[in-house]
Parts: structure tokens; C-alpha cells; sequence
């Protein structure tokens, strides 16, 4: 992921007005996203997901990390800590 992906997720969030809630859902690859794009995502908004368990052969993350993505989701939409 690079920067510019960051500034379309933001763009097209601006778009769509105000009830929208932005979020990077990333699967845990070799290749890791440098800190200082999470650092940015997270600066503009966008909540920062990471599902370690996810199987590209399959398609498939673990119970745990459906529950994380839900989670997150959840705590994001509502404004819950």
C-alpha cells in the first residue's frame, strides 16, 4: 500500500459525506506496511485492521480475527472504547 492509496480511501470517503467510516483491512504478508503508513491512515481517520490469520489460498481468517474484524467495526461505528 502507498501513500496515494491513503489520500483515494480519503477522497472518496468526502465523497460519500459525513456518517462514513473509513477503514484499512490488511491481511498480515511478508511484505509489512511501513509504521509510517499506519501512522498516516491513522492520522486522517482510518481505522487500521490487521487480520494475521487470513489464507490466500483459502480466503479464510480464523473465529479470533472475525471477531477482531466485527469488533473493531463495531467500536468504530458506535464511538465505543
Amino acid at each position: 500500500v502507498k501513500k496515494e492509496a491513503i489520500d483515494q480511501l480519503n477522497t472518496a470517503a468526502q465523497q460519500l459525506g459525513t456518517y462514513v467510516a473509513k477503514f484499512w483491512v490488511r491481511a498480515n504478508t511478508a511484505q509489512k506496511s511501513p509504521a509510517l503508513l499506519d501512522e498516516l491512515a491513522r492520522a486522517q481517520g482510518i481505522v487500521v485492521i490487521e487480520l494475521r490469520s487470513y489464507d490466500q489460498a483459502t480466503h479464510t481468517i480464523s473465529p479470533n480475527d472475525a471477531q477482531k474484524l466485527v469488533s473493531e467495526v463495531r467500536r468504530a461505528l458506535t464511538g465505543e472504547s
